[in-house]
């Protein structure tokens, strides 16, 4: 049987369909861009930059925080898209004041948009936009600045399983070969990226602290000029 001719409206969505997208289509170049700029904790949905702090600007800061908790949210890690403003100058560490002036910046930029009296989430239909702008903002830096920290070499580090947090990630490395000598906290840090355990420098150096003063798994020592670590058996 011959099929009929396609509508007139079927020939214009045909044309159109490069423009056309959908809120799954949206998520997947959102996830894209924020690959070079940060990962999501899997066991709290928080934020964790891949890129050094010091890159970014406070605005940017705080909307990147805004955009990892929609989508954490978005994967049922957290209960709600938004943050207040506490939450977001407790996370950022930065100060009430400034926090408040560089939300209301990113307001009147329509990349965050206000919930309630102090709580804010990201313009879903401005989110692609500002993350491209941040990635672009990273290229633009003076040369010889250091944009992001390169991806440690795998062949260097131990592969290990994929731990339950960032205090089991430690453990399983160096239980490790590889753990047997001490390693000082950047090899250690740097081990866990090369296994795409992306923890913030401050919540690997606190376990480690944890480990060695509380829970007593891990010990120091010496090593030339620096502390290493190793397990405690």
């Amino acid at each position: 049987m011959r099929l009929a001719p396609p509508t007139e409206r079927e020939s214009i969505r045909a044309i159109m369909a490069p423009l056309l997208t959908d809120e799954k289509a949206i998520l997947t170049r959102m996830v894209k861009k924020s690959l070079d700029l940060f990962r999501i904790d899997d066991s709290t949905g928080d934020l964790v930059l891949v890129i050094p702090r010091t890159k970014i600007t406070d605005k940017e800061y705080l909307g990147l925080l805004l955009v990892a908790k929609f989508l954490a949210f978005k994967a049922g890690l957290a209960k709600q898209d938004s943050m207040t403003l506490s939450e977001l100058v407790g996370k950022s560490g930065i100060n009430e004041s400034t926090a408040s002036t560089r939300l209301s910046d990113l307001k009147a930029d329509r990349v965050a948009e206000t919930v309630s009296r102090g709580e804010y989430r990201i313009s879903y239909s401005n989110a692609e936009r500002f993350l491209q702008d941040v990635s672009v903002g990273l290229e633009k830096t003076e040369p010889g600045d250091k944009v992001k920290e390169p991806a440690p070499t795998t062949e260097n580090y131990p592969k290990i399983g994929k731990p339950s947090g960032v205090r089991d990630a430690i453990l399983k490395v160096l239980s490790t070969p590889w753990g047997r000598h001490p390693r000082s906290w950047r090899e250690i840090y740097d081990a866990l990226k090369s296994n795409e355990c992306y923890y913030g420098e401050g919540n690997v150096s606190g376990s480690l602290t944890q480990l060695v003063k509380e829970l007593k798994k891990v010990r120091r020592v010496k090593l030339d000029n620096k502390t290493g670590y190793i397990l405690d058996e």
